[in-house]
């Protein structure tokens, strides 16, 4: 099964801001969320309802199932 993504205003203007190279990676990662939004690295933030993050280098991506 496959989710679908989509990026909040405010994080599709964080990630035009981006370097070239790190888009690139968080295009993958965005990939790989919808592919399998549970991997191995998806963490549950704690107390945060339905919330996980998933880290791409120094940058996180906050995310709800």
């Amino acid at each position: 099964m496959s989710y679908g993504v989509k990026l909040s205003r405010r994080a599709t203007k964080d990630f035009d801001a981006l370097p070239n190279t790190m888009q690139d990676r968080v295009n993958r990662s965005l990939d790989d969320i919808a592919s399998n939004p549970h991997g191995h690295q998806s963490k549950k933030l704690h107390g945060a309802g339905n919330l996980y993050r998933w880290r791409v280098g120094d940058w996180r991506i906050v995310y709800a199932i």
